[in-house]
């Protein structure tokens, strides 16, 4: 490969090349050209809010906030917490209604979800 240019200039010609190839098998060589690391956190936070904020039969839950302007929050307590207000009885998804027993029902839904129920009957 002599280009009839002098050595060091042919040298240095093909060096940044050399470099930018060992950038590209550094990166391939990490999942997801080096954003695995950051979409694992993004899932176990995603997993600790489902964990503190997404009751499921059987959890009691302190409500705060409102319905109407999109502030509530059901946070997950201990049942015999003094926080804890109400006891999830069902969770339903799309149309079904909750038991007439109930004490509250909280609707969620998202953009491109099917609406979630939540029963709730108090402590």
């Amino acid at each position: 490969m002599n280009c009839g240019c002098p050595l060091d200039r042919q040298a240095a010609r093909w060096r940044p090349q050399s470099r930018r190839r060992s950038f590209l098998v550094w990166k391939a060589g990490r999942p997801n050209g080096g954003k695995a690391a950051e979409q694992a956190s993004a899932s176990a936070s995603a997993e600790a809010y489902n964990k503190r904020h997404n009751p499921q039969v059987g959890d009691c839950v302190k409500v705060t906030g409102l319905e109407d302007d999109n502030t509530l929050q059901m946070t997950i307590v201990g049942c015999d917490s003094s926080e804890a207000q109400y006891k999830t009885a069902e969770v339903l998804t799309g149309a079904q209604e909750c038991k007439p027993d109930t004490a509250r029902a909280i609707s969620l839904r998202g953009r491109h979800t099917v609406s979630t129920r939540w029963c709730f009957t108090t402590v």
